[in-house]
């Protein structure tokens, strides 16, 4: 008995400081299926229909999907939203793109994302000021090659800062994300496509080289 009220007390101690989180998700085996495409450092050759080569690199990594209610850093809480993702650069000519992709659990249990590619942001469906919105996926078709569970990102869910609007000439105008290959396409505004080399029918990737 007073060992049980000695671990109630701790209890309400860590509640009455702060230090114990009131609302924590937690993202399940599938959900972090999408946490598990590349590693750091990990690099994807894209080529073009005008053959032209890209190189996609992984420079980040998270996995924040903890399971203990207890937290010690007075800049947390007092919600903990599990969530994993990527960022990542491409090597496009003689310049370099930016990339994101976070994936969140919500307090209602649903799956958020949020991606970014050239400044082209997410746009948030969930009345929020931030830019994350709720996973939905959708089959894309290339080369004659269906890929289920991809977020196909386009004038519709995304959109450029004003500030990015004006700045940048040749916009990101589509690209998606596969569950079971992450980045596999993009598309600029002046008609130039990238694919995954990998995943190009051994033909066309000869034809690119």
């Amino acid at each position: 008995m007073k060992y049980k009220l000695l671990i109630l007390a701790i209890f309400i101690a860590f509640v009455m400081q702060g230090c114990i989180y009131i609302h924590m998700t937690h993202l399940s085996d599938e959900d972090l299926e999408w946490g598990d495409v590349y590693e750091v450092g990990d690099t994807v050759l894209f080529v073009s229909n005008l053959g032209n080569n890209d190189i996609m690199t992984v420079t980040k990594q998270s996995l924040y999907n903890n399971r203990c209610p207890v937290y010690y850093s007075t800049g947390s809480g007092p919600d903990y939203y599990a969530n994993t993702g990527y960022r990542y650069i491409i090597q496009h000519r003689r310049s370099v793109i930016d990339g994101l992709i976070s994936f969140r659990k919500s307090i209602t249990d649903s799956l958020e994302v949020i991606y970014m590619l050239g400044m082209r942001f997410s746009i948030s469906d969930l009345n929020r000021h931030d830019t994350h919105r709720l996973l939905k996926t959708s089959k894309f078709w290339h080369n004659s090659e269906l890929y289920d569970n991809c977020i196909i990102a386009d004038s519709k869910n995304s959109e450029y800062p004003d500030y990015w609007e004006e700045k940048i000439k040749n916009k990101v105008e589509k690209f998606v994300w596969s569950k079971e290959y992450g980045l596999i396409y993009y598309k600029f505004e002046d008609g130039e496509e990238f694919f995954r080399e990998d995943l190009l029918p051994d033909a066309l990737a000869c034809d690119n080289q």
